[in-house]
């Protein structure tokens, strides 16, 4: 997900994860945050994970991304309801 630096601060982030919370989000659902958004995602009901949590396809992503250079942080979606 990305917001356009011109339309940042207005909320659209916010209300983007709050539609997706009620219609795709599903218990267990993984992303790979940006590491300064990782408070972001938190928010909406992502939790940080260790590398050593997520499945086996997903660490090798995730270690080729970071190896790569890319500031990342794994996090698993818990739905509140």
């Amino acid at each position: 997900m990305l917001v356009i630096p011109e339309q940042r601060g207005l909320g659209l982030g916010h209300q983007l994860m709050v539609q997706l919370q009620e219609t795709e989000l599903k218990d267990g659902d993984f992303c790979f945050a940006l590491g300064h958004l990782e408070s972001f995602y938190a928010q909406h009901g992502f939790r940080t994970l260790a590398e050593e949590e997520l499945p086996n396809p997903l660490k090798q992503l995730f270690c080729r991304y970071i190896q790569g250079g890319k500031s990342l942080v794994a996090m698993r979606y818990l739905d509140p309801r």
